[in-house]
């Protein structure tokens, strides 16, 4: 059995990546300002492209759906008391009552919540925003 390090997928992966861009080298002129303003030029122009072939698209993406979880708590629990769990057992939970909950869009935080009951329907529970965090 062979297994290939990742050190090694990486380094052929960056000779690929220089031989396929290697021709961005290659075009030299006698005017080197001259380069740089078509080299301006065209990356203005290409930024202009996707700007606009985005925000024409933008609205296929938006019917998307995304999974939304509230985490209300978590616990650290050994296996050996995991297997004896049974009906009617508590689990007790990092966060206290009253306390901020977790907003996560498959598996990253977004924004913090205070659960609260629906006004129309109070048989179900409903969270309120009160912190949208900052993406990095």
């Amino acid at each position: 059995m062979h297994i290939d390090s990742p050190l090694q997928d990486h380094d052929q992966s960056e000779e690929c990546t220089l031989k396929n861009n290697s021709h961005i080298f290659q075009n030299t002129t006698e005017n080197p300002q001259n380069d740089l303003d078509d080299s301006s030029e065209k990356i203005s122009s290409h930024s202009n492209n996707i700007f606009e072939k985005s925000s024409d698209n933008i609205d296929l993406i938006m019917n998307i759906p995304v999974n939304i979880q509230i985490i209300l708590g978590s616990c650290c629990m050994q296996i050996s008391n995991l297997v004896n769990l049974s009906k009617g057992d508590v689990i007790t939970l990092d966060k206290r009552v009253g306390e901020a909950v977790d907003i996560t869009i498959n598996n990253q935080k977004i924004a913090k919540g205070e659960i609260t009951i629906m006004e129309d329907d109070d048989t179900h529970f409903g969270v309120r925003v009160i912190e949208l965090l900052n993406s990095k």
